[in-house]
């Protein structure tokens, strides 16, 4: 995390004597990193793995320690789901329309804000629709329904799986914010 460019980290360790349930080999680490240089994560990966620990991954990184050997460091990037929301609202009469790009920047804030393997939670989307600020949000309108889903899928109430190795990621123009009366 403390290399420049680097966003979010997250990994597993298969510390067993078989291939786990996620494809990583055996006595291997599998790292996830969104941004960053390759050569100076697989460096970072390589001085702070313990001796004798694979790397895995589909992103390769050659480093030459101090004694002159050349070793391959594996990991990889997340994949990204894209996530499409569209959240119905009843406006009260202070609501204003352009509180409707401040409700879509705070479900995109949260969003994006999740971690590596992190689930996208609906009543944590909600929440970040409603939250409080300074110019009481909460207070404009009220929530009448929230679906959500990866785009080009059926959007639905419930929670957006992510795999160890996914990362949610949301752009503005995939949450629609639809007024009703």
């Amino acid at each position: 995390m403390n290399l420049d460019g680097v966003d979010r980290v997250a990994g597993i360790n298969n510390d067993t004597d078989t291939t786990d349930a996620n494809g990583v080999p055996a006595h291997s680490i599998a790292m996830i990193v969104d941004g960053g240089e390759i050569q100076a994560i697989g460096e970072t990966i390589f001085k702070k793995k313990g001796e004798g620990t694979g790397t895995y991954g589909d992103i390769e990184a050659q480093y030459t320690d101090s004694l002159g050997y050349l070793n391959r460091v594996y990991f990889s990037r997340p994949d990204a789901i894209n996530v499409a929301v569209t959240i119905t609202i009843k406006p009260n009469a202070n609501y204003v329309s352009v509180d409707g790009d401040a409700i879509k920047a705070r479900i995109e804030e949260y969003i994006d804000s999740l971690g590596i393997g992190e689930s996208v939670n609906l009543i944590r989307v909600i929440s970040a629709a409603v939250a409080m600020g300074a110019n009481d949000m909460n207070k404009k309108f009220d929530v009448q329904s929230l679906v959500m889903g990866e785009v080009g899928e059926t959007l639905t109430a419930t929670d957006i799986p992510v795999a160890w190795n996914q990362v949610a990621d949301c752009d503005p123009e995939n949450i629609t914010v639809v007024v009703t009366q």
